[in-house]
């Protein structure tokens, strides 16, 4: 069996707050203390979703992710954001329309948006095309 370990970036950190670092768990949830702390700016691999989740008052879900050092675990999806191309931007695929890589539920169609997969990527020079 050949196991992958190559580390693909897809995500960064971005704390919420000013904590030392983002909590990396061994399960998706809060009450289980983090064993790893990665700091604010980090590249990590998204793996997986799971369910919903909040903290504080930010709404998103369950992410398992991938460090550089190739540790799994899990981390809030609020706490991180994904890695664009340059000169590239996201549209919710139910109503076309930009939304920020922080929002799972659109905020104008109102639609969830729970799988990582979904979401569209457009370089700007095909929108302006579109035009």
């Amino acid at each position: 069996m050949l196991i992958d370990n190559l580390f693909k970036p897809t995500h960064k950190v971005k704390l919420l707050t000013n904590a030392e670092g983002m909590s990396l768990r061994e399960e998706p949830d809060s009450s289980i203390a983090s064993f790893m702390k990665i700091k604010d700016g980090a590249e990590v691999q998204f793996l997986s979703m799971g369910d919903k989740a909040s903290m504080g008052n930010v709404n998103g879900f369950w992410f398992k992710i991938k460090t550089k050092e190739n540790i799994n675990g899990w981390c809030f999806s609020g706490s991180i954001v994904k890695i664009l191309e340059k000169n590239t931007i996201k549209i919710c695929p139910y109503c076309e329309k930009k939304i920020s890589m922080q929002d799972f539920l659109c905020k104008y169609c109102k639609k969830d948006i729970t799988n990582e997969d979904i979401f569209i990527e457009i370089p700007i020079k095909e929108v302006i095309k579109i035009k």
